[in-house]
């Protein structure tokens, strides 16, 4: 069990490391091309079909890299407190570590909560051609398919382990006898 849950968590780490790499582009697209005109109609449907797509996928961020400022916050926008863009005064800070990482790397990892709540944070830079960052795109991963794994495999001994003590406890009291 051990060994899977680790297993299975390097898995999920890497999975949702390329969801993130591969689908920055498009959220980037969309932000651009149906962010302020096409908002609900366009913008939204498009964020939440890239959550639906990867069931571990919590919420995605877009903080623009000049100001720091936090220009969606999909959480917000689909639990519908946020039914317009985040205000420009929501601010996006990352510990200085990240902040050394982003300087020289594409794509930052870093896993956050506790036991049974831990997440994992993906925090890509998009970059133009000139290769100026300007948005930083940051994906929240639950490891929901994790625990479900944990559980069913639990649920498996438990099914597997059962019948034996029963059969193992009448062996017992026939030979008693």
């Amino acid at each position: 069990s051990a060994l899977q849950t680790r297993e299975q968590s390097e898995r999920i780490e890497k999975e949702s490391i390329l969801f993130a790499k591969f689908s920055t582009d498009k959220v980037i697209a969309d932000f651009f091309n149906f962010f302020y005109f096409y908002y609900q109609d366009k913008f939204l449907p498009a964020v939440k079909t890239i959550i639906s797509t990867n069931e571990n996928l919590i919420g995605v961020k877009i903080i623009s890299r000049r100001t720091n400022a936090v220009l969606f916050d999909s959480e917000q926008a689909v639990s519908g407190s946020g039914a317009a863009p985040a205000a420009d005064s929501q601010k996006a800070s990352f510990a200085e570590d990240i902040e050394t990482e982003l300087k020289s790397r594409e794509a930052v990892v870093r896993r956050t909560g506790s036991a049974g709540n831990d997440r994992l944070s993906v925090i890509n830079t998009y970059r133009n051609e000139n290769q100026e960052a300007l948005f930083l795109v940051e994906y929240t991963f639950s490891f929901h398919s994790l625990y479900r794994s944990i559980r069913a495999i639990r649920e498996q001994i438990l099914i597997d382990l059962v019948p034996s003590l029963g059969l193992g406890l009448l062996i017992a009291v026939v030979f008693s006898q």
